[in-house]
């Protein structure tokens, strides 16, 4: 009796097994009903060091029975051509070929959407940013919005990494005033730049500090925008913060 009851579950349990690298328990039923997965990342697929064990078993499973997936990540670090190259760099190969970019997205990528239809010509826009490296491959929130913004948009706009302290005065001043000014904090928690600066040359902020807070308050308060996050967790009944 008993084995007559467990031998459809072990059959089911046989029959999933290329693609839920776990073991079967009685809710694995629901799967064969599910038409598409969206996979968190960071603790779902891998972990500080490596993959996660049968990550790449399922995403194979996935692509053999033609099952549509989208990994998704609060990065904001990286877009999906960083997750992309993240996948085929050491310890994280996830499989002999890269992942398609619509089958990636980050909130590095949503807050520079955000711009994108939101932030006007001539706009104000003030970046702290991470960086993400993997290989011979950099990603960062700039490089994200380079990519997504149209050129005549982003040549338009007034983007800074680095600001002098008189630079601070005058678009706190402005943006009070009703000047387009938006503050983007876009990092997986530290925060690191290239010598991007369209204006001085030099890199923007490379670590959290008193002289950084400093610097994002007046322009902060002062923001005509919102103030654009992804990653950070904050809020304010002011500007309004999205990530």
């Amino acid at each position: 009796m008993l084995m007559a009851i467990a031998r459809p579950c072990l059959l089911m349990a046989f029959a999933l097994a290329p693609i839920i690298a776990l073991p079967q328990r009685p809710t694995c039923k629901v799967l064969p009903n599910i038409t598409a997965f969206l996979l968190d990342l960071d603790g779902t697929i891998y972990i500080p060091g490596g993959l996660i064990s049968g990550a790449s078993t399922f995403v194979h499973g996935l692509e053999e029975r033609h099952i549509p997936f989208v990994f998704l990540s609060n990065s904001g670090a990286k877009g999906a051509e960083g997750v992309r190259a993240k996948f085929l760099t050491p310890p994280y190969v996830l499989q002999d070929k890269p992942i398609k970019l619509d089958q990636a997205h980050t909130a590095a990528e949503a807050a520079a959407t955000y711009l994108v239809e939101n932030a006007p010509h001539s706009a104000r826009i003030f970046v702290i940013q991470g960086m993400s490296r993997y290989g011979t491959f950099t990603d960062s929130f700039l490089r994200v919005l380079k990519r997504l913004a149209p050129p005549s948009l982003l040549k338009s706009w007034h983007w800074r990494t680095d600001l002098t302290d008189a630079e601070v005065e005058q678009w706190a001043a402005d943006s009070s005033l009703g000047s387009p000014t938006y503050v983007v904090l876009s990092h997986d928690g530290q925060i690191s730049d290239e010598s991007d600066d369209p204006v001085t040359g030099r890199a923007g902020y490379a670590d959290w500090s008193l002289v950084l807070l400093i610097i994002c308050y007046p322009v902060h308060i002062g923001a005509a925008g919102p103030t654009v996050c992804s990653h950070m967790h904050s809020s304010s009944s002011r500007t309004g913060l999205f990530w």
